[in-house]
């Protein structure tokens, strides 16, 4: 009995990459929100910040 020859299907996939977006990358798209303003007559002050000694790319801005 002659069985006819198969030829093997090779497929070719290409890996999925997943591009991580860098930190400039998310800075610049996440969304701005302002939370508290304070203003002070004072020349000089200090402020303290405390976020749990989380890294999690939260950020704080000043302006005059």
């Amino acid at each position: 009995m002659n069985l006819p020859k198969i030829e093997p299907i090779v497929k070719t996939v290409e890996p999925v990459r997943e591009t991580v977006p860098t930190i400039e990358e998310k800075f610049v798209s996440r969304k701005k929100v302002l939370t508290t303003e304070i203003l002070s007559p004072a020349i000089q002050f200090e402020l303290r910040f405390y976020d749990n000694a989380e890294i999690d790319g939260d950020s704080i801005s000043f302006s005059e």
